[in-house]
């Protein structure tokens, strides 16, 4: 690779030399993940191009929305004359294509997606890899490390999660001094346009507009003001700098704070060059040594004033007696991260984390810690143990698999650093342990006990020094995700199923699609077996959505499904709404409502459950 920054100037792109080396190191050595942050309008974007274009590579570009789905970056949704053709999203895009050469993905205000968002990226990052649903298959894109540049560019509207800090390097990139500005300006016009326009550049910073002049904006400005000359100040500046009413709006009223003047017109028509006529001989910047620089910085603490500020005592911790078993132990340092990671609800007293954890300090004297005395989920369990570098944890759960066997022990199982400790019918105990090359260390336990039908109760523990990933946990986080997936797609087959499917169909994973009205039939009447008086809000013609059973869970375990069809499919279904599944079957085929059955304990619970939804309805 040349050098960066003779390249980047010769595009008209300026960034200061230890920014530029910097990129310039991070982009050689490959793999490369980059967070560019920084105010708008620093050429955050603008410089990934031109490194794309300096190393000839292709460039994969996605901007990110607010409130955008992560399937965006897995699939791309391209409308057809046949409805909705599904594409690879930039995260396979660019995996893809690195097989062929050098890649740039640009994954451009990262930060206006949700946090959510950010757990996509970790293992993309980590082993440049995604798995997604092809054609019905799950598809692995595996990456060439190699070939992959990614840039995230972000103007810092939230904060990132500490996992994925952990896997980029964060490069911040700043308005170029004034100093600068000039000497670039200076070779290109001769002294009063240069000294004129330096000054519109401070102004736009100033004024806090959107994004301040660029580079670029200021030359083309400066161009047309020396062919122009009789053009107002006005008229250019709102052609090539200031394109938002808004933004001139506070461009206007900031103006007067550095030279006072007086007149009520309204903005639009406000004659501003009165604020850019020269005082004395005129305006210059000069480039200021690094000895100038630090005595103005000790001059700027020396006028600091000591202002009041918030108190920042820390939590009183609890204090606990002897010997205590207990599900959860951090160092009490780790008390803002675990907030962080978990965001529970606030208790009463803020040694309390949620319901589950909490601060505490031996009686007898001792280090403070972070203990826990109720078993964690999965869920909570993974994000801890990729959060925190030194923890201990215990969790319960479960996972769904067709055979716990063959499809779960077996290829866990046969991991090197795996040992198999217990092996029935009524439980499997497996341990992991791994040392890394720099010392870091993980050690797991593993109870795995077969349950009805798919269903396995698992309980686990993991002690992790460093920043190596838990195994175990890992595999059984996925197989939750993936199990469930499975099973929606086996009631779709009406496959042998048991109520253990329902747990799964009615959380928020659930969505069955259905070919045509025979896989309907099956799906509908095996809900309604399993849960008749679940509501039905809905049957909407959708050719977008295609044949699809949504089914959603409120707070209270009120349940509700809304069936899309494709009316091209052979499908036709009545418009009804806020109907039961039983209900429903009946109308479309006639069966009778008594002879779906149901155990009487979960018919009186799906009757209250329908009565609270209804009641939220009224």
């Amino acid at each position: 690779m040349g050098s960066l920054q003779p390249y980047l100037r010769s595009r008209g792109f300026y960034i200061d030399d230890a920014t530029a080396a910097l990129l310039e190191h991070f982009v050689s050595e490959r793999p490369a993940a980059v967070m560019l942050r920084g105010p708008p309008g620093v050429g955050k974007t603008e410089l990934t191009r031109l490194i794309a274009d300096m190393l000839g590579a292709r460039y994969v570009f996605y901007q990110a929305t607010p409130n955008a789905s992560e399937d965006e970056l897995l699939y791309r949704f391209v409308p057809d004359k046949r409805g909705v053709r599904i594409g690879l999203g930039p995260l396979p895009q660019a995996l893809k294509l690195s097989h062929q050469g050098p890649v740039v993905l640009v994954l451009d205000e990262w930060d206006k997606t949700r946090p959510s968002a950010d757990a996509v990226l970790l293992d993309f990052l980590q082993n440049f890899r995604v798995s997604l649903y092809k054609d019905g298959k799950l598809t692995t894109y595996q990456g060439k490390p190699e070939n992959i540049i990614v840039f995230l560019t972000s103007n810092d509207m939230r904060e990132f999660s500490e996992p994925l800090l952990r896997r980029v390097a964060v490069v911040t990139l700043r308005h170029l001094p004034e100093s600068v500005v000039y000497e670039i300006l200076r070779s290109k016009f001769d002294e009063r346009v240069a000294t004129l326009l330096t000054q519109i550049y401070v102004d736009t910073i100033g004024a806090g507009l959107r994004k301040p002049a660029t580079i670029q904006e200021l030359i083309a400005m400066g161009r047309a003001m020396v062919r122009n000359p009789n053009m107002s100040l006005d008229a250019l500046l709102r052609t090539f700098v200031i394109k938002y009413p808004d933004d001139w709006e506070k461009f206007v009223a900031y103006l007067p704070q550095r030279r006072p003047y007086e007149s009520q017109a309204p903005a639009q028509e406000q004659d501003i060059s009165e604020h850019y006529v020269p005082q004395g001989e005129g305006q210059t910047w000069e480039l200021p040594s690094q000895q100038q620089e630090e005595k103005r910085a000790v001059g700027e603490l020396l006028k600091m004033i000591r202002v009041k500020t918030v108190e920042a005592k820390p939590p009183e911790p609890e204090k606990i007696r002897g010997e205590a078993e207990v599900t959860f132990l951090a160092p009490a340092e780790a008390y803002s991260q675990i907030i962080k990671t978990l965001m529970p609800p606030p208790q009463e007293s803020a040694a309390m984390i949620g319901e589950k954890l909490k601060l505490v300090e031996p009686e007898a004297g001792g280090p403070r810690a972070i203990i826990g005395e109720k078993a964690l989920t999965v869920d909570e369990a993974y994000s801890l143990a990729d959060d925190l570098e030194d923890v201990e944890l215990y969790y319960e759960g479960r996972i769904y698999v067709p055979d716990i066997w063959k499809e779960f022990i077996k290829p866990v199982a046969e991991n090197p650093n795996t040992d198999v400790v217990k092996y029935s019918k009524s439980e499997v105990l497996l341990s992991y342990k791994y040392t890394a090359h720099n010392g870091d260390t993980v050690e797991e336990l593993v109870r795995i006990v077969p349950e009805k039908g798919w269903r396995a109760r698992v309980e686990g523990y993991v002690k992790k020094r460093g920043s190596v990933e838990p195994h175990l946990l890992t595999r059984i986080k996925n197989q939750q995700k993936m199990g469930a997936e499975e099973l929606i797609r086996t009631l779709a087959k009406n496959e042998d199923v048991d109520e253990s499917i329902f747990d799964v169909v009615v959380g928020d994973l659930g969505r069955a699609e259905y070919s045509g009205m025979d896989e309907l039939r099956r799906i509908l009447t095996t809900l309604a077996r399993l849960a008749p008086d679940t509501l039905v809000s809905g049957v909407v013609e959708s050719s977008f959505h295609g044949n699809e059973i949504r089914v959603t869970t409120y707070n209270g375990g009120v349940r509700e499904i809304v069936i899309y069809y494709d009316p091209r499919t052979g499908v036709s279904l009545p418009d009804v709404k806020n109907v039961t599944v039983r209900e429903l079957v009946a109308t479309l085929w006639g069966v009778p409502q008594e002879e779906a059955p149901a155990e009487e304990a979960s018919a009186q619970q799906s009757e209250e459950n329908v009565k609270r939804k209804r009641a939220v309805h009224a």
